[in-house]
């Protein structure tokens, strides 16, 4: 058994084989029961010749052994290099990536004309006029005009029919360097100062994140 147990027991843990005993058990158990077919006679010829053929016997199983061997490492080093994936793996997606990049919420939400405060992300350490805004009443991105304002005659049937086409919501707006004009599908406003945003305003707007 220590012989066997040298000589395969590396092939075995190559071919990728755990239970080593339970196949040394068998190749010993099989050797024997063959041994045990083969009488011994008493005359010395017929006895050279049995122990012959018990030793050829011998070597014919130890040989399909390492053949079956041989072949079980050639398929475990195939499906190491060869992998297969998982049918129920799904493939990233863009969406995957882009989730990976933190964004920051605006703590309060400012509208403020261009030379009142810096545009981006407000945090307890810096106040800044939020320039990514959402409107959670009608659905659309907040769109944002640095240095202009909205003229008086816009109605909510204008911005109902154009947004968000910005070409088409220029046409009534004018020139003004400290204004800003804010508006979504159903709100607009122009400021200059600092203002900010409560519950008590008619604006839903809300802070649509920030990259950090």
């Amino acid at each position: 058994r220590h012989i066997f147990s040298i000589s395969y027991m590396k092939e075995a843990e190559m071919a990728g084989i755990d239970d080593v005993d339970d196949l040394l058990d068998q190749i010993e158990g099989s050797l024997q029961k063959k041994s045990t077919l083969t009488p011994v006679n008493s005359v010395k010829t017929n006895n050279s010749t049995k122990v012959n053929s018990t030793t050829a016997t011998k070597t014919s199983d130890a040989s399909d052994l390492l053949k079956s061997l041989d072949e079980i490492e050639s398929d475990s080093k195939k499906s190491k290099s060869h992998p297969q994936k998982s049918s129920t793996e799904a493939p990233l997606t863009a969406k995957d990536y882009s989730n990976e990049t933190p964004t920051l919420k605006c703590r309060s939400i400012f509208l403020a004309g261009p030379k009142e405060m810096e545009y981006g992300h407000c945090s307890l350490m810096q106040e800044k006029a939020c320039d990514n805004m959402h409107c959670m009443k009608c659905d659309f991105q907040v769109l944002i005009f640095r240095g202009q304002h909205w003229v008086s005659s816009v109605n909510y049937m204008f911005f109902r029919n154009f947004m968000p086409d910005r070409q088409n919501l220029s046409k009534k707006l004018s020139n003004s360097p400290q204004h800003t004009a804010y508006c979504c599908q159903c709100s607009w406003t122009s400021v200059s100062n600092r203002k900010k945003l409560s519950q008590a305003d008619s604006f839903q707007w809300c802070c649509n994140s920030h990259k950090s």
